[in-house]
């Protein structure tokens, strides 16, 4: 039998060969569009029966796809991205919650980064403080992918802006990252200045040691704030 993750395997494979594309904890960013039943992108397509075919050979398994209807919402997410499937879905019962294979509803959508999709899911009660794995929430995601609108409709529901994701909080990571907007943003919503990583840095410091080698004058100003938040 054909399970989610194999489909999810299958697809991340494709869409790495085809379009080169990033990953996001274990599952291919998705920059495609369901159209006439295939995943579209520059003129390439593929059709999930084709990727329904392949795994069943890989895997040895009749051609037959049984997921719940939480594996369904995620993929629909991922490779869907229309708001009124994802919608039907959740009311027939796929779980905003559920974590699948280190996935989860709400971290599929940061991948698409559609504020729509995002907001559907945290009104019907997704956790932006859920943990897919050891290190990452929804909100850590949204801080390592610079998107400052998720961020802020995060905050507005209930996402923890002090907590630490691994070695850092989510502060430290728009620190690192020398992001002055996430960083002014999360001080002003509460974030303490003062907190450090595991490894004792604080968030000039990591500013300052620029280890993603971001333009000097966003470090700068990314100090300059921290300084200015005492």
């Amino acid at each position: 039998m054909v399970e989610y993750g194999h489909v999810v395997a299958i697809y991340t494979i494709y869409n790495n060969l085809m379009f080169r594309t990033s990953l996001l904890h274990g599952f291919a960013v998705p920059q495609t569009c369901l159209k006439s039943g295939r995943y579209t992108k520059n003129g390439i397509s593929m059709n999930l029966k084709v990727i329904l075919i392949i795994a069943t050979i890989m895997f040895a398994s009749p051609v037959s796809a049984e997921m719940d209807k939480t594996e369904e919402l995620i993929l629909a997410i991922a490779l869907n991205q229309k708001l009124e499937l994802i919608q039907r879905i959740v009311s027939e019962g796929g779980d905003v919650n559920k974590v699948v294979k280190n996935d989860s509803a709400l971290m599929a959508s940061l991948a698409i980064g559609k504020a729509e999709i995002i907001e559907f899911l945290l009104s019907k009660g997704a956790n932006p403080n859920l943990k897919v794995n050891s290190f990452m929430t929804p909100l850590s995601g949204a801080i390592t992918l610079g998107k400052t609108e998720v961020v802020q409709l995060m905050l507005s529901y209930g996402a923890d802006i002090n907590t630490h994701s691994g070695e850092f909080t989510p502060l430290l990571m728009a620190a690192q990252a020398c992001n002055g907007e996430l960083v002014e943003l999360l001080l002003v919503n509460g974030a303490n200045p003062k907190t450090k990583s595991k490894s004792g840095m604080s968030g000039s410091a990591l500013a300052k040691f620029n280890g993603l080698k971001k333009p000097e004058s966003e470090c700068k100003y990314v100090q300059a704030i921290f300084n200015e938040f005492g």
